[in-house]
């Protein structure tokens, strides 16, 4: 009987300390549960949150760079046409520069030669006067001068009288530098303003290489 009670208290004292340890774990559960996971919790939230800024920067930075990429790109790109216009500008202004500098030129000569034909005429220097109208028609064409041109056509038609084959043959270059002249009329002939004119020369000449001149007998 004796040892049936002894068993018995041990089974109470193990009982009784195995509760004891159970409410302990359960109490220390408890207790980390409503302490230590609220840290645990936040300290996951925490590093989450660490791990998304570092994301998050890294994004703003790859856009930033990205962006300022595509900015110096648009910028090399609009300053390399930007170029191309100053530059095709440049040649445009040139060319018409050397243009102008090519018509004041022709002006210049053309006026040079009308005065030279204006004192041979005086001199009575008929064929020496009809060749300066020659280079002067053609520099004038070219210059597109054309109120000088109708002033040397006025020329050519006082003058063209007094021209005589035996010109021609004295003076070599009298033929080709009135039909340079004539042709240079001819290709400013538009919508045919100086058809007229062009035929008048061109006959003018083909008459005067065949006049005879008279020869007073002394």
């Amino acid at each position: 009987m004796s040892e049936t009670l002894q068993i018995l208290e041990k089974l109470n004292g193990l009982y009784a300390n195995a509760f004891a340890h159970l409410i302990a774990i359960t109490i220390g559960i408890l207790a980390f549960a409503g302490i230590g996971f609220p840290l645990l919790i936040s300290w996951i939230q925490n590093r989450q949150m660490k791990r998304d800024q570092n994301i998050l920067s890294k994004q703003i930075i790859d856009s930033i760079a990205d962006a300022e990429k595509k900015l110096r790109e648009e910028i090399l790109s609009e300053m390399a046409k930007e170029e191309e216009k100053l530059k095709a500008h440049v040649l445009a202004a040139k060319a018409d520069i050397q243009v102008e500098l090519s018509r004041m030129n022709y002006s210049h000569t053309g006026r040079v030669f009308h005065l030279q034909a204006s004192q041979n005429s005086e001199r009575k220097h008929h064929a020496l006067c009809i060749m300066d109208c020659g280079n002067a028609l053609e520099n004038y064409c070219l210059a597109k001068e054309e109120r000088n041109v109708q002033a040397i056509i006025g020329i050519f038609r006082v003058t063209w009288d007094h021209v005589y084959e035996a010109d021609f043959n004295n003076i070599v270059e009298l033929e080709p530098t009135i039909t340079r002249g004539i042709e240079a009329l001819d290709n400013i002939d538009a919508n045919g303003r100086y058809t007229t004119d062009v035929f008048a020369l061109r006959k003018a000449l083909a008459n005067s290489k065949k006049r005879v001149k008279n020869v007073t007998p002394a």
